[in-house]
């Protein structure tokens, strides 16, 4: 009859342990069982143990360069998910100015990750220059588009045919394209709208009758906005005048350049709608750490507490190190408290 002795049998054991072990996770890779043979103190346990942290995002998320115009998109998207709605420009902006405030009220991960998605947006416009590029690819005049998009709740057109960049619904409900307001839109540094061509902008007044032109400046920490709407006064005289006469009278209304080449005019401090403040860096990741308040806080609690009642667990059951057993309960007296507290939060 064979025979396996105590020392085999123990061998046996200690290996299944280890590998059971290795397999849940209970054990770091340069760990061995043998290690958990000794007991350790309640403050040895909490000292080596591992804090569970609750996922936040970080500056490397808001700092990434967006290298797409599908990510420069989908950042304003966010952005404007926080930002009323309606064709008040004026309200709009006053929201977007009001939006880091906003974000400090945060009380779910999803809303969290969508406000960093929202910061990197006005980040990336900072960074824009009128001429210039804007950080993470493509010129600054895309990521300004896109910016006025949301910002018009408009349908982008653009091309090398027409001086309309976008047009905006005039009325709720209507689709009809002589239901849209058009906007020509101009990203400059020392304030000037200049480009565009003359036939173009006549072609979009015989159309329309109307165009809505937006000079966006900016200055230091702000975009300043501009808004000048030409409006033909008398559409019938329109309609009878030469394509020369047409020019004449744009020229006479100081929207053309002294050649009448190019559609250009500075636009008047009574014509600004609205500043937007671009937050620095530092004020941006001030933000960031903002979300981390309110229940954010409490999730952080809850998972602090989960990580040390595992550490316990594990060198209670492992080591059969009963000296711990009361700080073990202690410690899931305060989870239970920690949710208790939240959700008195949660139901108020």
């Amino acid at each position: 009859m064979f025979k396996i002795s105590d020392e085999d049998i123990m061998s046996f054991v200690k290996k299944s342990l280890e590998k059971e072990v290795e397999e849940r996770g209970l054990l770091k890779e340069d760990m061995q069982a043998s290690e958990l043979v000794g007991a350790k103190t309640a403050s040895q346990v909490e000292e080596d143990c591992e804090p569970l942290e609750f996922p936040m995002p970080d500056n490397k998320l808001l700092f990434r360069k967006l290298r797409s115009g599908d990510l420069v998109s989908a950042s304003y998207s966010e952005l404007f998910k926080h930002i009323p709605g309606g064709q008040d420009l004026t309200a709009k902006l006053e929201a977007l100015n009001k939006f880091t405030e906003k974000i400090k009220n945060a009380n779910s991960l999803m809303e969290v990750f969508s406000y960093t998605t929202a910061l990197q947006a006005l980040r990336t416009l900072r960074l824009s220059e009128a001429g210039g590029s804007q950080a993470g690819g493509g010129g600054a005049g895309y990521a300004l588009e896109r910016f006025m998009a949301y910002l018009l709740d408009g349908t982008r057109l653009g091309g090398n045919r027409t001086i309309i960049d976008f047009t905006v619904a005039s009325e709720q409900g209507r689709t009809d394209e002589f239901s849209q307001t058009p906007y020509t839109i101009k990203f400059v540094s020392k304030g000037r709208f200049h480009g565009g061509s003359p036939k173009y902008l006549i072609s979009a007044l015989d159309r329309y009758g109307y165009m809505n032109f937006v000079v966006v400046k900016k200055s230091f920490k702000n975009l300043i906005i501009y808004l000048r709407l030409f409006q033909i006064e008398d559409s019938q005289s329109w309609s009878t005048m030469s394509a020369e006469e047409k020019l004449e009278t744009l020229f006479n209304e100081g929207l053309l350049t002294a050649n009448w080449d190019k559609v250009s005019f500075f636009p008047k401090e009574s014509e600004i709608i609205g500043q937007v403040y671009l937050p620095s860096d530092r004020e941006l990741v001030e933000s960031l750490e903002g979300l981390s308040i309110g229940l954010l806080t409490d999730a952080r609690n809850i998972f602090k507490s989960l990580g040390t009642i595992r550490c316990f667990a594990e060198n209670l059951f492992l080591s059969n190190n009963l000296e711990i057993l009361p700080e073990l309960k202690q410690k899931a007296a305060e989870f239970d408290s920690h949710i208790i507290e939240l959700a008195k939060k949660m139901s108020s």
